[in-house]
């Protein structure tokens, strides 16, 4: 059996915006740091501390998980601590690219808007959890 059999043809013409790469995803770990000088979370500070992971190991991107924004708008419930732009300038200066993850319910709200905003930010996707109703 080849993929070609499993998997239905791609629905999307020009594919060439499309950048594959590996991840370094906070996920794994809970944001746990040791031997650092700052207090290691949902912090500017350890996304600073996964992109330098990230681009010493040629890692592509990393994602930021559940803890960036809060349950109802990906646009005004953000979590104060952490620094998108900041972390988006950084991650451009090292060559890593930030993927910020969302719930379904989130993402569904004002998906065009959303979309436009991070993209104009330099964010390189949202990973969606995938599970909706």
């Amino acid at each position: 059996m080849t993929w070609h059999s499993v998997c239905p043809a791609c629905r999307i013409k020009d594919i060439s915006w499309i950048k594959p790469g590996k991840v370094a995803w906070d996920w794994w770990n809970t944001c746990n740091l040791t031997g650092v000088d700052f207090k290691a979370g949902m912090n500017t500070p350890t996304y600073k501390a996964f992109i330098d992971f990230a681009a010493d190991n040629n890692l592509e991107y990393i994602i930021i998980d559940d803890g960036w924004s809060g349950n109802e708008s990906l646009l005004k419930d953000l979590n104060p601590d952490i620094d998108l732009k900041e972390l988006v300038a950084y991650g451009n200066q090292k060559g890593v690219g930030i993927i910020l993850w969302a719930s379904w319910r989130n993402s569904a709200k004002d998906t065009e808007a959303t979309f436009s905003h991070y993209a104009q930010m330099g964010i390189k996707g949202l990973q969606d959890r995938l599970l909706r109703p």
